[in-house]
């Protein structure tokens, strides 16, 4: 996204300097398309962004949500059966180079450097040549 003047910044800046979800999701929605076949929403939390995809009528059959709260997967299971306990950065359970698009939102910015690292080479391992990483920071500062 190239912001080239000053009236689109402060539409930029008025939609997206917040701490709601949504607006992201709208972002790392526009990414999915229906030849992506494997989905993953690592950190899910209790699925915001599952519910979000099937609302805006995303297929969301592909999508897998990983979290590290047991309880959390357990009630996921009720949107959907690919609901997968995953603790960072472990290696996560998919073959090499067969995702096509990984969302964290609120995850990169909770784990120490070493993780991190580990983490990023994870991602780097399971996504696919030419996939997408869509990532949501929050900076406290």
């Amino acid at each position: 996204m190239q912001l080239n003047d000053l009236s689109k910044y402060s539409a930029f800046k008025k939609k997206y300097l917040t701490l709601e979800r949504k607006p992201f999701f709208e972002l790392a929605a526009d990414h999915i398309t229906p030849d992506h076949k494997m989905i993953l929403d690592i950190g899910c939390g209790e699925g915001e962004f599952f519910v979000y995809l099937r609302e805006r009528g995303i297929d969301t059959e592909h999508v897998y949500l990983l979290d590290a709260n047991q309880a959390t997967v357990e009630k996921n299971r009720g949107l959907t059966s690919k609901s997968i306990v995953y603790l960072v950065p472990d290696r996560l359970p998919f073959e090499d180079r067969t995702v096509d698009v990984i969302h964290l939102s609120h995850l990169l910015d909770n784990l120490q450097t070493h993780d991190l690292y580990n983490f990023l080479l994870e991602i780097n391992r399971v996504l696919r040549p030419g996939g997408e990483f869509v990532v949501l920071l929050y900076n406290k500062r």
